[in-house]
């Protein structure tokens, strides 16, 4: 893996092949307390590439687990590239993604939804721009890594952003740190859906595509597994500061 320090934009896949590029792409992976690996790949996924864009249509969700993280975690690639975060300065990182969901129960997110994500799998912060096809929203999170005291998940949307999300509906997502006074800010299609100030931030992140459910596992047992499914779609994947 690389780290790059941007002083312009780019776009980091322009999606030209058949198949998507691994040299820029992974599944994010990690150790389970069982000793297994868990694989963020959904077996019934099926994937296409080209004309500028990647598709993965889950017809029905198969994958589950007891660990909470596990079992959130339908489908996500991540970049092989790290891209650096500026000591002083602004770094924005923006997307096209569209999502409708199978077979979910309607306008609840939990049951499944698309993400443009920026992760940092290091220590765990994950910041994302997301859409279920019928609701907007972003995430900020810090993942249940070892060390980690008070990991956390949050979903903040904003009841008035509009105009309103349609299944297939294609959205400009951007997310914008400025380190210099520890801000980070997600914009859909314009507006402003979230911003916060961040006591912490990492030194990098990653760019990704990833389809989710948040399901809270109850009792040791996953409850994330309904039927539903997703059909999700990225293009336009850019860096810029």
């Amino acid at each position: 893996m690389t780290s790059t320090t941007l002083g312009h934009e780019i776009v980091y896949d322009n999606f030209e092949g058949a198949t998507l590029d691994m040299t820029r792409w992974f599944h994010l992976t990690f150790p389970l307390p069982d000793g297994a690996t868990f694989v963020a790949d959904e077996p019934g996924a099926k994937v296409a590439t080209g004309g500028g864009g990647r598709r993965v249509v889950i017809d029905q969700f198969t994958q589950s687990h007891p660990v909470q993280m596990a079992d959130n975690c339908k489908y996500l690639v991540l970049s092989t590239e790290d891209f650096a975060l500026p000591e002083a300065g602004r770094i924005s990182f923006s997307a096209s993604i569209a999502a409708e969901a199978i077979n979910a129960t309607p306008y609840d997110h939990r049951d499944g939804f698309a993400a443009f994500v920026l992760c940092d799998p290091v220590n765990g912060w994950v910041y994302d721009l997301c859409t279920s096809g019928e609701t907007v929203f972003a995430i900020t999170e810090r993942l249940a890594y070892p060390g980690v005291t008070s990991p956390f998940t949050r979903v903040v949307s904003d009841p008035l952003f509009g105009p309103s999300a349609t299944p297939g509906q294609l959205h400009h997502c951007e997310i914008t740190i400025d380190t210099a006074v520890k801000r980070i800010t997600w914009q859909m299609d314009g507006k402003t859906v979230h911003e916060e100030l961040a006591a912490e931030l990492p030194a990098s992140l990653k760019m990704g595509m990833g389809i989710f459910t948040v399901h809270q596992v109850t009792e040791g047992a996953s409850t994330s597994l309904r039927g539903q499914g997703l059909t999700a779609y990225w293009r336009d994947l850019r860096v810029r500061n």
